[in-house]
């Protein structure tokens, strides 16, 4: 009997476990790579309903600051000084930047990683000479990709009150690396794969004596490093190896002297000849999984990663060949300029301003209204950051906002298209730091008596956004790049009986005190179904039939 009821009560439990699952996945927030945007209905005065559209989206705070930390790799950015005023001018314009708080770190690296500001310091006009000066003339050999980029990682993953996807880390590299380190400049440890009884290797021959000089261009070998412990010959690598840092067969602590090998390490060195070549890693392999691994985690937290990148070491090259392949590879997961496609750092680092400064550079939202609610004409508006743009009428399907350019295109336009459908075109510049908020009024167009039951009506079928970033728009492109899909919020219509006096529409504002005291199902706002929600609906049903037969179940079988 006790063993029947324990395993009635595990498979609840385990039943129980997996309705809430399905429960949190059906609670989604819009968001994508590069933008969040949010739709919103509410009820006014008039007993209509204002449908906002929100850059950024209105479902947290609107953040008013940021985190930038600048990683450079002095040993191989060849123009130090175009660099440094390069991003001087950035640290400028952030600092000029009103109404937005940033803090700014500068690490740099060599053979050893260097505090330039030691970790984040707030922008302001005290600081801002020693953030710039951080950025040294210097130059040195010693490439430890990795160690620099985990310093940089620190400093953001300490700032707990800037959200994720307000920290950008930006790596001026040329992505190749031969040292691995804690992160604090000790611990360096290079690799031989010659037979063991010479010194080891400096710079990239390590990996140029194991693989021919084109066999790893492709960026689905470094992928397969980075994610599968799969090195670029096509050998699963052991784990241990790839992620201790030093303390193994091949490897030694550099000291400055890498010519004196002890009797012990040569030994280890010759012991491990047979299988040095081709089954273990090279530290140019090491450095790309380390690196790697590091910059997937950032891009998982929700960081902002920016490359600017110059060419490593010279054409004809095995390590050349997989650092380009490393850094074709970083494009799935952040945004490159390339020092070497005829790009300056000026320009570079001009257009890294507006990715930090700007959420897209123009766009057009699509809202394709229900069949059920009709436009309010004269509701529109735009709030920037609280501040209503006047409107002008342009002709009987456009309304333009805010002062027209040269060239007779306003900021913003509402636009009356066919079949039921609005369009806001932004032509502007969306601010990551201002809130932005298109709003118009639509009202319900049936007679609610005739309803019955509950409804739940949706006000649009479809809402998206196409768009462009700002960084796009600033290089002459002309058509939208992206696309994103946005959730359409929904009312509740209710009818308690035939009586018209007695129906009511809901009032969805949740902060109003009055209305929460009305019936719970009267006031609310509902996000579309999806499909999940008939799951759980089911579910809870099931739970309910569960417990009420294993209830009985136990009464009938109880020991008296």
């Amino acid at each position: 009997m006790k063993k029947k009821v324990g395993l009635l009560i595990l498979l609840l439990s385990l039943f129980i476990g997996v309705v809430v699952q399905q429960q949190l996945r059906a609670v989604s927030e819009l968001k994508g790579n590069d933008i969040s945007i949010s739709k919103t209905v509410t009820k006014n005065s008039k007993g209509e309903y204002d449908l906002t559209f929100s850059l950024p989206s209105t479902q947290g705070e609107i953040v008013k600051e940021a985190d930038v930390v600048i990683v450079i790799d002095k040993s191989s950015v060849s123009d130090l000084a175009g660099l440094k005023a390069a991003t001087a001018k950035l640290i400028d314009t952030m600092n000029a930047k009103k109404g937005v708080s940033f803090k700014v770190g500068v690490v740099w690296y060599n053979a050893n990683v260097h505090d330039g500001t030691n970790g984040l310091l707030n922008l302001n006009n005290s600081t801002e000479e020693t953030i710039k000066d951080a950025i040294v003339n210097y130059s040195g050999s010693g490439t430890n990709l990795y160690g620099g980029i985990l310093r940089g990682m620190q400093w953001l993953e300490a700032d707990t009150s800037v959200p994720d996807n307000y920290k950008f880390l930006i790596v001026a590299s040329d992505f190749g690396g031969y040292l691995t380190d804690a992160g604090n400049g000790e611990g360096l440890v290079r690799f031989s794969s010659d037979d063991g009884i010479k010194a080891a290797y400096r710079g990239n021959f390590d990996i140029t004596s194991k693989y021919g000089y084109n066999y790893v261009s492709d960026k689905a070998k470094i992928s397969d490093l980075i994610n599968n412990k799969i090195l670029l010959n096509g050998v699963l690598s052991d784990d241990d190896y790839l992620t201790k840092i030093g303390g193994e067969v091949g490897e030694y602590s550099f000291d400055g002297n890498v010519g004196a090998l002890s009797a012990a390490q040569i030994a280890g060195l010759r012991k491990a000849a047979d299988f040095v070549l081709p089954d273990m890693p090279s530290m140019f392999e090491k450095s790309i999984y380390l690196s790697g691994n590091l910059l997937n985690e950032a891009n998982d937290k929700g960081y902002r990663l920016i490359g600017v990148t110059k060419a490593y070491s010279s054409a004809n090259s095995t390590a050349r060949y997989a650092s380009d392949a490393f850094k074709e590879w970083f494009e799935d997961i952040g945004d490159r300029y390339d020092l070497d496609s005829g790009m300056t750092a000026e320009k570079a680092f001009d257009d890294i301003a507006s990715e930090i400064f700007d959420l897209i550079g123009s766009g057009v939202i699509t809202d394709e209204l229900s069949d059920d609610f009709d436009i309010v004409e004269g509701s529109y508006t735009i709030l920037d950051d609280g501040i209503e743009i006047p409107s002008v009428k342009i002709d009987d399907s456009h309304i333009g906002f805010g002062d027209p350019d040269d060239n007779g295109v306003y900021p913003y336009v509402l636009e009356y298209a066919a079949n039921h459908t609005i369009k806001w075109h932004i032509n502007a510049t969306a601010s990551r730091y201002e809130l932005l908020q298109l709003t118009m009024g639509v009202k319900y167009n049936k007679d609610v008596c005739l309803l019955k039951n509950d409804n739940e009506l949706y006000t649009s079928k479809m809402a998206q956004i196409n768009y462009m970033s700002s960084v796009e728009k600033l290089d002459g492109v002309l058509d939208f790049t992206k696309a994103l899909k946005i959730n359409n919020p929904a009312v509740l219509l209710s009818s308690k009986g035939s009586n018209c006096t007695d129906t009511k529409e809901i009032d969805i504002d949740d902060n109003n005190d009055s209305s929460k005291e009305q019936d719970e199902k009267e006031n609310k706002v509902i996000t579309p179904p999806t499909g999940n929600d008939t799951l759980v609906t089911f579910s809870t049903l099931l739970i309910l039939s569960i417990i009420f037969i294993s209830s009985n179940y136990l009464f009938n079988n109880r020991n008296y």
